[in-house]
């Protein structure tokens, strides 16, 4: 914990521990996230994120030519050469995005520019949640047998070589969590219940992002039983009502879930929003907390977090923004907008994995020990209760 003085936290800790619990059955248990990444099935061999799989059977995309990529009706032929010169590749960077016919920048207005499609999952197994209630012949199947998952995000960016890879183990998923050890952001849940915290059918789980930076011991992991306040942001923290059963968390119907989301700058959207909700949490041996949570997700907003480093995506990645704005919205499927009947969300599942935190109000001034909304008044709680 970086800002709050240690003494006083110290004190406050004490003091809480050898409080009367509000009831003799009350419990709750307080974590800092520690991973997050989208929830892809690797279907290929081992540590390899390029080789043909079962999820992907010709691999990973190809990278698209970049003489295929700087085509347009206004660039001659010499300038395409000019740019795809390895000594000119910082004049690339300058105009790579200035494809459309009428010098349109196709990161910001991806629709100026043509679909050059990109290579979609197409195994059949997959993590994630049976959203819509139905089993539909496009799911997926999760590795342990239960059908009708929903999770066209990785359909549409499962081959996509930097997303692929075994849990914890993609490129992606490792980069981002690094950028959140160094202090991007942090994430913190509390869970708190009424009954046996191993059997319990009135839970409460509470998303909130972190005012303090993410604190890592010697071997630069996650440090476990650090302080952190809560930064009082509505748009990233939610309460949700779930359940457990013989040790594992489950929400108790769809839900909405806001939360911080995970990103490598402070350019790209803050916010993780989900409609129709599930989480499946479980604790550890060790007191941490692991598992999926997944729903529909605004597909645009997936976009344009991409978008912010579109440069980086097309140079280095070798993936073309328009075909994966194309592809996006090509495997949404949920809220049709009424007017065009086009989709606007797009099924997503993510794995987490937390570490046994303290989580205080944001003057420090009380441990949180019911999940609860909170606002810019320490420890205040916000007029609603629960949002769903």
């Amino acid at each position: 914990m970086k800002r709050l003085a240690l003494a006083p936290v110290i004190g406050l800790l004490l003091t809480a521990a050898a409080a009367a619990p509000v009831s003799a059955a009350a419990w709750s248990r307080a974590f800092v996230v520690d991973w997050m990444e989208p929830a892809f099935y690797h279907g290929g061999a081992g540590d390899d994120n390029t080789a043909p799989g079962t999820d992907c059977p010709k691999g990973t995309y190809p990278s698209h030519p970049m003489e295929v990529v700087l085509k347009t009706g206004w660039r001659s032929q010499a300038d395409i050469d000019y740019y795809r010169d390895a000594e000119h590749r910082e004049a690339l960077k300058r105009v790579l995005r200035f494809r459309g016919p009428n010098y349109e920048n196709v990161w910001e207005e991806p629709t100026e520019a043509p679909d050059l499609g990109l290579q979609p999952v197409t195994g059949h197994i997959g993590y994630g949640f049976n959203l819509d209630g139905k089993v539909k012949k496009t799911d997926f199947t999760t590795p342990d047998g239960e059908k009708g998952i929903d999770n066209n995000y990785y359909r549409a960016g499962g081959c996509w070589a930097s997303y692929r890879g075994e849990p914890f183990k993609s490129q992606r998923g490792v980069g981002i969590n690094n950028y959140m050890r160094d202090g991007l952001y942090t994430i913190l849940i509390v869970v708190s219940g009424t009954k046996d915290p191993a059997n319990d059918d009135d839970v409460t789980l509470g998303f909130y992002q972190g005012a303090d930076k993410v604190v890592k011991d010697a071997q630069g992991n996650v440090a476990s039983d650090a302080t952190f306040a809560v930064e009082p942001n509505p748009a990233t923290q939610s309460i949700i009502k779930a359940s457990i059963k013989n040790g594992v968390l489950e929400t108790k119907g769809p839900s909405e879930i806001r939360l911080r989301d995970e990103g490598w700058n402070l350019s790209q959207p803050a916010q993780l929003q989900l409609t129709q909700g599930r989480i499946r949490f479980r604790f550890t041996p060790a007191g941490g907390l692991e598992g999926l949570f997944g729903g529909y997700r605004d597909w645009k907003v997936l976009y344009r977090k991409q978008a912010v480093n579109g440069r980086d995506t097309e140079m280095n990645q070798g993936i073309d923004l328009p075909s994966f704005y194309y592809a996006l919205q090509r495997y949404a499927d949920a809220d049709p907008d009424p007017k065009t009947g086009q989709n606007r969300r797009i099924s997503t599942a993510y794995r987490l994995r937390a570490v046994p935190a303290f989580v205080v109000a944001p003057d420090g001034g009380e441990v949180i020990r019911q999940a609860r909304l909170i606002d810019h008044h320490a420890g205040t709680p916000m007029a609603g209760g629960a949002n769903n």
